[in-house]
């Protein structure tokens, strides 16, 4: 339980600089909407700014066809309002790296 704490977002929520995404599946057995309800409580709490999917009949991962194509269409506007081109400075992408999750 402590290496999960340990790095659970939900304790980083005031290092976080940059407008987050969230996607969820209804239906997921691994991360339960609990999980956001804190999460966004949070995001609140510091001021932070997010957007959030949420998608009924799903689990972990979206698994139907019209999910995943909504996911993505969701996800191509968030980049395009949050990266940065022309006047909008929000993020500017200085350097790429694969960040490792943990592993059971």
């Amino acid at each position: 339980a402590s290496f999960i704490k340990e790095r659970s977002p939900v304790n980083y929520i005031e290092r976080i600089q940059i407008p987050t995404l969230h996607a969820y599946g209804e239906n997921d057995p691994r991360v339960v909407i609990q999980n956001w309800t804190e999460l966004q409580t949070q995001l609140k709490k510091y001021g932070k700014t997010y957007e959030f999917i949420r998608q009924d009949g799903e689990g972990h991962g979206f698994h139907k066809e019209e999910a995943r194509i909504d996911f993505y269409k969701k996800l191509d506007q968030f980049l395009d309002k949050y990266l940065a081109h022309g006047n909008n400075p929000h993020v500017i992408i200085k350097e790429l790296k694969v960040v490792d999750m943990p592993v059971k």
